[in-house]
């Protein structure tokens, strides 16, 4: 069995003859100083976050609101019967209205709470 030299080789397995790809860290003494990657972000922004968060729920509660209005619309070309297109509305804005109400008492409850002394 031949010897392999384990100098030959750098870490990936590829031959000390041949260059190195250029998404390869550079070889050397390590003077160089490494680069952090450029997808992570300076400082973490808890407002940002909270901000981006919001705009989720709040596209996802529209998205409930159309989804509701297409079924009420769907329901009324059917039957043509308003108490059931109503029921249909009144049902989705109800529930979209709890869920913000539960969300709201949630943010009141995970904010600390000031003493008064």
């Amino acid at each position: 069995m031949p010897r392999i030299d384990a100098n030959r080789f750098d870490r990936a397995g590829r031959n000390g003859d041949s260059p190195p790809d250029d998404d390869s860290p550079p070889q050397g003494d390590g003077s160089q100083q490494s680069q952090p990657p450029h997808n992570v972000p300076e400082q973490y922004d808890p407002q940002q976050d909270a901000a981006t968060k919001r705009k989720i729920v709040f596209w996802i509660a529209l998205g409930i609101v159309a989804w509701g209005v297409v079924l009420a619309l769907g329901d009324f070309m059917v039957n043509r019967d308003q108490r059931r297109t109503l029921i249909i509305l009144a049902s989705v804005v109800v529930f979209v209205g709890f869920w913000f109400t539960m969300l709201r008492s949630r943010r009141s409850f995970d904010r600390p709470r000031r003493r008064r002394d």
